[in-house]
């Protein structure tokens, strides 16, 4: 007898925030399992009922077979040494996937961003699960942890370099991925949308909206501030986000995300650029994602993708919470790119903040970029919902080695009328042009179905003379379950006959051990 499988007709997601520090280890850790807060941890987790997170293990379990876009980032901190080192994975069933190099973790400049992100094809009962293996016994993730895991019901692509590009040295702009020109070794998984190691372009075979999703981790070749971060379609760039290093603090993240609206064969790249000629490689786990937010062609309600297209002034060490997106931030010049038409979601830029018309989940991603940062400092970036705090998150700058980004990805329940606001609190530097948001709603896309997992009825004993009896396509009552075992009183059709004695079909099911004398 074969064992049902769910058939989700919607975006099954998963998100976990955690608000609160872990404890200090030198042991490889799971920021996500409960053992690793002594004192306990307070967690925001949005989720759909398929999606199982088991908090003592810290392991995502999923009840649908699929391909999901997985998003981690960890601010991580070694407290007590002047350099430290922590290496990120992300592990399917216990088993490495994605390894990162050993991060650099000063103490002058952190917390650190460690972000990876891929695409993920599991089967149904698989698990995905964190873990951070610092080189110091003070090594801790700090406020602000997240995951994200949400399944692709339409195209998507997924790429990561296993092993490192190239070094290179040009101040000509080029394709990242191109590995017949920049070397390493790239991995893909894609559907709908075709990936070339020749050109390094990803091909798109339907008009869709993208979620976007990019992530290096880069050395550089001496002290740089204009390293640029560059998504295009075709010859012509949709936006970038800067980003800066030193030597002695790299490896290092950098992150840019947002969502475009793309046609039929549009090619996109991920670029490389800069202004001078400082080295630059991409190491391992530098990865890219597509992640198509509709259902197979199907919007959602509500989306929105807009970047600032100028600096803010320059904000102090001690200026408090200033909105990213609000146009008092400039004395001239403010202005925003959208980057896909929006629909169900308000942007004032009066007042930055982000108006919802309908209740649901919502994807929110930002990438925030901070440059001319005046010493070091550790600015935090906020997001509230009704001015009340949602989430935080601090991260180390350091003048020497700015740009850099605060990426956040989550999935948020809003009522209608809420709305969202970005801050970055003591920024000592400047917001950067390129800084972003994207929410999209989530838990109707496609249209409208409710949260069942239904498919179309088989027929109790198939043509190869397999047994249906207990999947949940021929259980009537067990029709629209959400999880994959159709218990086996419910399974038999009419009254259930023990023994000999006839009992009622509505007698419930005994929860008594019983004994043997």
């Amino acid at each position: 007898m074969s064992i049902p499988e769910l058939d989700l007709n919607f975006h099954s997601y998963c998100s976990i925030n955690i608000a609160t520090a872990s404890d200090t280890t030198i042991a490889e850790f799971n920021p996500f399992a409960d053992g690793s807060y002594g004192s306990g941890a307070t967690k925001k987790i949005v989720k759909t009922p398929d999606i199982t997170y088991d908090s003592t293990t810290g392991r995502i379990i999923f009840g649908a077979s699929g391909t999901y876009f997985i998003a981690f980032t960890a601010p991580t901190d070694c407290d007590a040494v002047s350099t430290g080192t922590a290496v990120a994975k992300i592990k399917l069933n216990g088993a490495d996937v994605i390894v990162t190099p050993e991060m650099k973790i000063r103490r002058n400049m952190s917390p650190r961003a460690i972000t990876l992100n891929s695409m993920f094809t599991v089967q149904a009962g698989d698990n995905i699960t964190i873990s951070i293996d610092g080189n110091h016994a003070t090594t801790k993730t700090t406020v602000g942890t997240h995951i994200i895991a949400i399944k692709a019901n339409g195209h998507f692509s997924g790429a990561r370099y296993t092993v490192a590009a190239d070094e290179t040295t040009t101040a000509s702009l080029y394709p990242m991925y191109d590995t017949d020109n920049e070397g390493g070794t790239v991995v893909s998984n894609t559907s709908g949308v075709t990936y070339s190691g020749a050109d390094g372009g990803f091909t798109v075979s339907a008009d869709r909206r993208f979620l976007l999703f990019s992530t290096w981790a880069f050395v550089a070749g001496g002290t740089v501030s204009d390293f640029s971060h560059i998504f295009r379609v075709g010859t012509t760039t949709i936006d970038e986000l800067t980003a800066g290093m030193r030597t002695i603090q790299d490896p290092a993240n950098h992150t840019f995300a947002l969502v475009k609206s793309v046609t039929a064969a549009d090619v996109i790249t991920v670029n490389f650029d800069q202004g001078g000629t400082a080295g630059f490689t991409a190491l391992k786990s530098t990865s890219f994602s597509m992640l198509d937010i509709s259902n197979d062609g199907t919007q959602p309600s509500a989306h929105l993708s807009l970047t600032l297209n100028s600096d803010s002034d320059a904000f102090s060490t001690t200026s408090g919470d200033k909105d990213v997106f609000k146009a008092g931030n400039t004395s001239s010049g403010f202005g925003v790119t959208n980057h896909t038409s929006a629909a169900g979601i308000t942007y004032d830029s009066s007042d930055g903040t982000f108006t919802v018309a309908g209740a649901g989940d919502y994807l929110v991603v930002a990438t925030i970029g901070l440059d001319s940062t005046t010493n070091s400092t550790d600015p935090t970036l906020k997001i509230t919902v009704n001015d009340a705090a949602y989430y935080a998150a601090s991260y180390g700058t350091q003048s020497l080695s700015d740009p850099i980004s605060m990426p956040v990805c989550l999935v948020i329940s809003l009522t209608a009328g809420q709305y969202l606001n970005f801050f970055v609190n003591n920024a000592g530097a400047v917001i950067d042009d390129g800084s972003s948001v994207s929410i999209v709603r989530l838990d109707d896309v496609g249209g409208s179905k409710d949260l069942f997992a239904e498919s179309t009825p088989v027929v109790e004993i198939a043509d190869d003379f397999t047994i249906n009896s207990f999947n949940k396509d021929t259980s009537d009552r067990q029709y629209g379950r959400l999880v994959e075992q159709v218990p086996m009183k419910l399974g038999v059709r009419g009254p259930v006959s023990l023994r000999g004695r006839r009992v009622a079909s509505t007698t419930a099911p005994s929860t008594e051990k019983g004994n043997k004398e």
